[in-house]
């Protein structure tokens, strides 16, 4: 009877692991990241005040030096910006005067690809700042900032290598587009010999450093790097999301993690969107129709139920940086007055798990046009392209939102327009 027992409560416990495992979230389904700081509210309350919180599961903190005591940094709502519908933080803002670093626990960051969303403000959009550093091994630590990265106790210039994904100042061709674009998926890794020594990296694990114009705790980035410090100062803009890993990630590896922040915040990457191996997106084929993408989407090993989307690439007098995703800033209103559409499930209905549409369009002039088919109806002339899985069909391509507009809200009956930013507005 007790070898019994003992039986039944080893086959629970390896179900709960199992459960757990099967569970397990991750960004972009890439797992075993050391730091996946995401913008939250600290209480229920969304006009409370706002922090990083860790879901790697380490539970780091994003900490500043106030009166030689180290404390959470937290940062009242009346700072906050969102995208799509997400809050970012703005550390340049709350505290200027010191960094706010988070203490890894168990990597020196020797090799480490760390993914950032950032969106500059407008009063900095086209000037290089720094966006992190990293205090590590003597020697080792190093500074990212919008173009290139600063390595060592000599900080020689380094480039970006074609395996990072994000540039934030290109496109400064056409100021107005690059303004659209400003909010980016940046991904930088590095790989420097790792330690050798009979304790490994214990005690010289390494600490990433936010708001980097001022560096205090951080010795050796002030040591290495305190020339360049004063002349490109701190990052002044907003970051909803960072994610940190103790390992180079494969190019692929990169792409899952940019398609889950892209859908996220709505921002349009420049390659397909993938969950997992699945391709939901070909960027190539997508060909004509590769801008302004958004989705809605329910993924739980991403930790993502996106039930109403928009993009943050809104179009000229109406840029993210300038007008948040709420009506009137607010976190319990609906869409912003300045998105031209925003789409999402109706009220009372679910998504189911797995499922998700995604549009975007050819940037065609917003121009309208009457329709033979339709008497007396006019249509926008912007062709829209839509895709879309786990829902009924299970396939959708039309080249045109608009004209499929009938046929997407039988076969989809959760779906609604939530916003149309026009006086010919099609409520739905």
């Amino acid at each position: 009877m007790i070898h019994a027992s003992r039986y039944f409560l080893a086959a629970v416990f390896s179900g709960l692991f199992v459960c757990y495992q099967a569970a397990a979230q991750s960004p972009g389904g890439v797992s075993g990241c050391e730091l996946w700081y995401r913008t939250e509210s600290v209480t229920d309350d969304l006009h409370a005040d706002y922090h990083y919180r860790d879901f790697s599961g380490d539970t780091t903190r994003l900490l500043y030096l106030r009166d030689g005591v180290w404390k959470e940094f937290r940062q009242q709502k009346s700072h906050i910006r969102t995208y799509n519908f997400h809050p970012a933080l703005n550390l340049s803002v709350t505290h200027p005067d010191t960094a706010k670093i988070s203490r890894l626990r168990r990597s020196d960051l020797s090799q480490c690809t760390i993914v950032g969303v950032f969106g500059p403000r407008s009063s900095g959009l086209t000037s290089d700042k720094l966006l992190y550093g990293v205090d590590a091994r003597p020697g080792k630590g190093f500074l990212v900032s919008k173009t290139k990265a600063f390595h060592g106790y000599h900080p020689d210039t380094i480039g970006y290598s074609a395996n990072n994904i994000g540039n934030l100042l290109s496109g400064l061709s056409s100021p107005s587009a690059f303004r659209e674009q400003a909010l980016r998926v940046l991904s930088y890794h590095r790989s420097t010999a790792p330690t050798t020594g009979v304790w490994s990296a214990v005690g010289q694990e390494a600490t990433l450093i936010q708001g980097v114009g001022s560096v205090t705790g951080a010795s050796s980035i002030q040591t290495a790097f305190g020339s360049l410090l004063n002349p490109l100062g701190a990052f002044d803009g907003y970051t909803p999301e960072m994610i940190v890993y103790a390992r180079k990630l494969t190019p692929f590896e990169q792409v899952q993690i940019s398609s889950y922040l892209s859908i996220k915040y709505g921002i349009t990457p420049t390659h397909s969107i993938y969950r997992g191996t699945n391709l939901l997106r070909d960027y190539e084929t997508g060909n004509r129709y590769n801008h302004r993408l958004a989705g809605i989407m329910r993924e739980r090993s991403w930790d993502l139920y996106q039930r109403v989307g928009t993009t943050s690439y809104e179009e000229a007098d109406n840029y993210s940086d300038q007008y948040d995703s709420f009506f009137q800033s607010k976190p319990y209103n609906e869409t912003s007055e300045h998105r031209l559409l925003s789409i999402g499930r109706a009220d009372r209905n679910t998504m189911d798990e797995g499922s998700y549409l995604l549009w975007s369009h050819n940037d065609r002039p917003l121009t309208m046009a009457p329709v033979a088919a339709f008497d007396g109806l006019l249509l926008m002339q912007r062709g829209r392209q839509t895709y879309s899985g786990g829902m009924a069909p299970p396939t959708i391509q039309k080249e045109n939102l608009w004209q499929s507009q009938l046929y997407l809200w039988r076969e989809i009956p959760y779906v609604r327009v939530v916003c149309m930013r026009t006086t010919w507005s099609i409520r739905v």
